[in-house]
């Protein structure tokens, strides 16, 4: 192997550690390839991934904005639900009363926003143990802005429904406390159940380490197969979430294991045609946390030991890159599937843990655009005192069901040694 191989493989290798941090499934940060490290040969780099998510695939794959979910119509049998005494029979007789109005007549819409800047830096080290196995870590440290706004859009139907009370309805004291239910309900509601209010705020936290291991298989003049193992163990701060209903993450909880294989095949001289397939166990554990009641997060039931069981995740990728004298251009295509997550527990109905299940599987469809530059050709040419490499790619996902939909960009700075 000549040294310009060598060094290529380990720029190629030491790009596929993806960054870590966020609990869901991850858009890949670089393309795929079955190189290893030959002997001896270290690489240490620094990937920087930044992210402003706003936008997302939901249940049926159709494009919202992050803070749909806080978005819901509130009508006359929501707010039943939570009135007694003299206000739930006051209320019951305007809706009686008032022409049109009806158990489905919506008396107010709440409102969402959702703003968050994110980026995850990830030192990585790689080691070529042998000319066939490489080994290698990395811990990401995630940073995460969030900016969140609540509020409600009222009907006619509720200024209606306020009139009366204080009026003909002659329960004025219930208006009144109708006023104050419905300034902000998202904030009222969290107040009530014991919740963190919603607030902006800014996090440092450590994510997943991450152990890999590649061996080579099989390599002739044109392929190469490799075989690759990580595991991932919880050593983030996961989230969480225990009377707070919106929180970042630094790590998921608990551990991962996942294999693939990796094929490179050599079209021409400066052309490579890579392809990779994963699968990624995530194994049961223990799990804190609000369990819904009625369908909503909003909750006071606390399961402080319920078993969780993440779904597991599939991945196959194909890419081309052109390098010439260290100058690359490489386009992927990445397809992503994750199980449904899966919520157990003795304290509450089943009904309900079966709830923080719901639109957890997850699909991802992404194209990943690559350039960079390394200095592998003017080192062996003695015209650059050091090897090293940068790298600058775009990640992007035009279809997905229930994951983040923004771009993502990753900059990627690497040395041998």
């Amino acid at each position: 192997m000549t040294k310009k191989t060598i060094f290529l493989s380990s720029v190629l290798l030491a790009s596929q550690l993806s960054y870590a941090g966020m609990s869901n499934m991850k858009a890949p940060t670089d393309l795929p390839t079955a190189a290893v490290m030959p002997k001896g040969v270290r690489s240490l780099k620094l990937l920087h991934v930044s992210v402003a998510p706003s936008k997302c695939f939901n249940d049926e794959g159709k494009k919202c904005l992050l803070g749909d979910a806080m978005n819901k119509d509130i009508t006359y049998g929501e707010i039943l639900k939570t009135k007694t005494g003299i206000d739930k029979a006051g209320i019951k007789g305007a809706m009686s009363s008032i022409e049109g109005h009806d158990l489905n007549t919506v008396l107010m819409t709440t409102k969402g926003q959702v703003n968050i800047q994110a980026g995850v830096t990830v030192p990585v080290f790689i080691w070529g143990i042998t000319d066939k196995w490489t080994m290698g870590f990395a811990l990401p440290i995630s940073k995460q802005a969030t900016n969140l706004d609540t509020g409600v859009e009222q009907t006619d139907a509720l200024v209606d429904l306020k009139k009366y009370l204080e009026g003909e309805g002659g329960v004025p004291s219930t208006a009144d406390r109708l006023e104050n239910d419905t300034k902000n309900p998202i904030a009222k509601s969290l107040k009530d159940k014991g919740f963190a209010p919603l607030s902006n705020e800014s996090t440092t936290k450590m994510g997943d380490l991450k152990f890999i291991n590649r061996v080579k298989l099989f390599q002739n003049e044109k392929n190469t197969v490799t075989l690759g193992g990580e595991l991932t163990l919880p050593t983030g701060e996961e989230r969480t979430y225990v009377n707070k209903l919106v929180d970042s993450v630094g790590g998921d909880g608990q551990t991962d294991l996942g294999l693939g294989l990796n094929h490179d095949l050599k079209v021409m001289k400066y052309l490579t045609l890579s392809s990779g397939l994963k699968y990624t166990v995530q194994f049961k554990d223990n799990f804190s946390g609000n369990v819904p009641e009625n369908g909503s997060p909003i909750s006071e039931q606390i399961d402080y030991n319920m078993e969780r069981d993440l779904g597991d995740e599939f991945e196959a990728a194909l890419a081309g890159t052109f390098n010439y004298r260290g100058a690359k251009v490489g386009f992927g295509y990445f397809y992503k599937n994750k199980g449904k997550d899966v919520y157990t527990g003795a304290k509450y109905a089943a009904e309900d843990y079966d709830e923080l299940g719901k639109k957890t599987d997850q699909v991802m469809h992404s194209l990943l655009a690559k350039v960079g530059y390394d200095t592998i050709t003017l080192f062996k040419e003695k015209k650059f005192p050091i090897p090293l490499s940068v790298s600058l790619t775009q990640t992007f996902v035009p279809e997905g069901k229930n994951v983040v939909a923004d771009d993502m960009t990753t900059l990627d700075f690497s040395m041998f040694f």
